[in-house]
């Protein structure tokens, strides 16, 4: 299931990638196409049509990174022969309200994505993210606290899959 569920991250980030390129492109254009004046404190649909084009290619930055990392995972450089939790494990969660096992992805930057693998719901969850600096060193059967918007939530760590 890991290599699958890296697999299809990865298929998703190209996916967001081609979206974020097409995004950056059209904002450079508009700010190309806005009409220009003399007084530059009035040229403000160029700014922001440039500034969107930067924040939008800081996204696209970030998820080429992400797309690096992950392929890093599947061409071979293994994560760690540990029963800890670590960047890159795939960790199923239960929060103990009767749900089915909920699994999160640890990556480095950026999560909050949702992806469907092999039927499971997977989430990515940045290790800077509260439940990701919370998850990380711990193993199977451990509970875990952390705070998410001024709640502490508690939660079950059932499985770490980290390769094959």
């Amino acid at each position: 299931m890991w290599k699958d569920t890296i697999t299809e991250v990865i298929n998703y980030i190209d996916d967001r990638t081609k979206t974020t390129q097409k995004q950056v492109k059209d904002a450079v254009q508009a700010a190309n196409d806005s009409p220009s004046r003399m007084e530059s404190r009035y040229d403000s649909y160029r700014e922001e049509y440039s500034m969107q084009a930067a924040a939008i290619g800081n996204n696209l930055v970030g998820l080429r990174l992400l797309r690096e990392f992950l392929a890093g995972l599947l061409s071979g450089q293994a994560l760690q022969n540990s029963n800890q939790i670590m960047l890159g494990a795939l960790v199923g969660l239960n929060y103990g309200d009767g749900d089915d096992d909920e699994f999160v992805l640890l990556i480095p930057n950026s999560g909050g994505d949702h992806i469907e693998v092999s039927g499971k719901h997977i989430s990515t969850v940045s290790i800077e993210s509260p439940l990701g600096a919370a998850l990380i060193g711990h193993k199977i059967g451990d509970n875990v606290k952390y705070v998410s918007d001024r709640r502490t939530i508690s939660v079950q760590i059932v499985d770490i899959l980290k390769d094959g």
